[in-house]
């Protein structure tokens, strides 16, 4: 037995982004069928990505219609998403194994740090330093560099298959054999704000509040959204289904609101990095990898069929 009607599966569908065909008690329309099946895929509790509705599908639904219809009311619907998390990483985490150079972009040595940690920072942005500094990821973004001095941070982007493409998520640039470093990300130190936090566009970032967003300044930022702000622009409030009632590191209960505060080369299109503050804290959230979404102007903004970046 389930509690919903046909007509309600498909309202609530509908609040969630999925489906946008008529609201009646056609369960065979083929639309509502594949949406369906499309919400069933991101909630593989649902059992068999079927297009059939019943009490496992209804169980992960329903909620998250309660949620929609409590948080926003009627005339409301969101958008499927992406999520992924970034933290400050710790330089203190590491042994001190393959001591690499941490330089800002006039060649300065800010820290000799473990090439772990030096990965680390290249990946989420900031890292904290064992003076207790931050430091950022700078632009320019890389700069020349000895071959000899980054080969730990080779090693791991060599055994994280990220040669010769994506060495940059590791924070390096190679030659076009891929053997040798030719260029490394540069740092600079940051003010952090009164909670130790850093500071971006003006903004002390909060653990758990924060995100980076398609913002429409790089490269891979969704071009329609060029000049207009990106997808979700810098200050937009946004509602995230799945964090309303999770349960944060000091004990209180997310309401499901974030603020969109940062950017990054690998968020584009339907996607949300939620910071997290630590590693720790990161991998403790249980943060979903798929997520439905709402801001103020939201509908007029992106189809329910957006999928940049998805």
């Amino acid at each position: 037995m389930t509690a919903l009607s046909i007509p309600e599966v498909k309202r609530a569908l509908q609040l969630l982004g999925y489906y946008d065909g008529p609201v009646d008690d056609d369960y065979l329309d083929a639309n509502f069928r594949d949406d369906l099946r499309r919400f069933q895929r991101d909630y593989p509790r649902t059992g068999a990505a079927d297009g059939w509705y019943g009490a496992k599908t209804e169980a992960a639904l329903l909620p998250l219609e309660r949620v929609v219809t409590r948080k926003l009311g009627a005339g409301s619907s969101c958008r499927r998403w992406q999520l992924t998390y970034y933290y400050v990483g710790n330089v203190r985490a590491f042994p001190a194994l393959n001591m690499t150079p941490m330089r800002d972009p006039t060649g300065k040595l800010l820290a000799s740090v473990p090439a772990a940690a030096f990965v680390e920072a290249a990946l989420e942005g900031t890292t904290r330093l064992p003076s207790g500094q931050l430091a950022n990821v700078a632009h320019p973004a890389y700069s020349p560099v000895v071959d000899a001095e980054y080969r730990g941070v080779y090693d791991i982007a060599k055994r994280n298959n990220w040669l010769p493409q994506r060495a940059g998520y590791a924070g390096i640039v190679v030659d076009q054999t891929g053997q040798r470093v030719t260029h490394a990300r540069n740092f600079e130190l940051r003010a952090a704000g009164p909670g130790g936090w850093p500071i971006e566009h003006g903004i002390e970032m909060v653990p758990f509040r924060t995100l980076a967003a398609d913002i429409g300044v790089l490269a891979k930022h969704d071009p329609s959204f060029r000049g207009k702000g990106g997808v979700c622009p810098t200050g937009t409030k946004v509602l995230i289904l799945e964090l309303v009632g999770k349960e944060l590191p000091d004990g209180s209960t997310h309401d499901g609101w974030c603020t969109v505060n940062d950017t990054g080369g690998g968020i584009y299109g339907a996607h949300f990095d939620v910071f997290t503050g630590s590693k720790r804290w990161g991998d403790g959230a249980g943060i979903p990898a798929r997520a439905h979404v709402w801001w103020q102007g939201i509908e007029a903004r992106l189809p329910m069929s957006y999928a940049y970046g998805l």
